[in-house]
């Protein structure tokens, strides 16, 4: 099964607003990765996000951009501060691929919690709207990296 994971795009300042929505650029990122996405073949049947503004709106796009009947919810774990290891359950439980969109520093923590079984920050560095594929055979605990990108990697 494939799982997909971004940290949301670039949100605008909390001076500006204090929900901290994406902003042009980040609105920009997150359309031309998910873009990306789609050309290169990812299908999701679901979109979870934190609940916070800029997670929820990347997450958004990737199900614009994607097509069909994807919902978008928000769920917790994915919060900045939340623990690597809090979402065990909840993707023993997920039967489809799907996309998580959260934050730093969680996402860090919680992409090597998969892979390794440790919850540092581990060997992959997130920039804004920045997508991962993980993928899990079935039976198997531990997640494999299976591909990265960022917008500064896109055209």
């Amino acid at each position: 099964m494939r799982l997909y994971i971004s940290r949301h795009a670039q949100a605008v300042s909390k001076d500006e607003h204090p929900d901290r929505p994406l902003s042009d650029v980040g609105r920009d990122q997150a359309e031309r990765v998910s873009a990306f996405a789609k050309a290169a073949g990812m299908e999701i049947e679901n979109a979870f996000h934190s609940g916070k503004a800029r997670a929820r709106q990347t997450a958004e796009i990737y199900a614009k951009t994607l097509g069909g009947d994807i919902e978008v919810q928000a769920i917790d774990g994915l919060s900045p501060e939340d623990d690597p290891a809090g979402l065990d359950n909840f993707l023993d439980d997920l039967t489809a691929p799907a996309l998580l969109a959260g934050h730093l520093p969680h996402l860090e923590g919680f992409i090597h919690h998969l892979t390794t079984g440790a919850a540092d920050a581990g060997f992959l560095k997130l920039s804004p709207a920045a997508l991962v594929c993980l993928d899990r055979e079935p039976g198997r605990r531990r997640w494999r990296l299976a591909w990265y990108v960022e917008p500064s990697l896109l055209p």
